[in-house]
């Protein structure tokens, strides 16, 4: 019994020095005044401030969920093959699919956000993460957001992205 003890000890013991990863080589620093400026803030935050300040730059936090293919978010599409450039909705979480949850996003002619974001020209682009900075105004009726001054898609979310002096850490993928 105390070889078993101090066997299935050694094992443990192995197991935890194994699976430490120094994640240190995994980073990439990004320096993006415009984004780092700010501290980022969820959707429901952004919904709240919204109601008592509209027309304010922030920087949030989603994913990108679909875009929304007519003048209404029940018309918001969710799966591939998307049809329109000039918009994307985040939510909170990746595989969310309520019409409610919908953050909408004005991805303005000739953007570079509406070259790099938009989903019927990158597919790939759906369930990633994004930091997105523009103002908050009625968008479809709802809180969204307009006038993009800048974006980051996030490499790899499974690690939450770290704001330390001004960077942005992001893991790469």
């Amino acid at each position: 019994m105390r070889n078993t003890t101090a066997l299935v000890a050694f094992s443990a013991m192995l197991l935890f020095l194994g699976c430490q990863q120094d994640f240190s080589e995994d980073v990439t620093v990004v320096k993006d005044t415009a984004i780092s400026d700010s501290p980022f803030i969820t959707i429901s935050v952004a919904n709240k401030l919204f109601q008592d300040s509209p027309d304010t730059l922030v920087t949030v936090k989603g994913y990108i969920s679909g875009c929304i293919e007519g003048n209404s978010v029940k018309k918001a599409k969710f799966c591939p093959p998307f049809s329109i450039e000039s918009n994307i909705f985040l939510t909170e979480s990746r595989n969310d699919t309520l019409h409610d949850h919908c953050f909408p996003v004005q991805l303005a002619k000739g953007s570079e956000s509406r070259e790099k974001l938009n989903l019927m020209t990158h597919p790939e682009n759906l369930h990633k993460a994004v930091l997105i900075r523009g103002q908050l105004l009625k968008y479809f009726s709802r809180c969204g957001m307009k006038k993009v001054t800048d974006w980051r898609l996030l490499a790899n979310d499974s690690r939450d992205t770290i704001e330390e002096n001004g960077y942005i850490i992001v893991p790469f993928e």
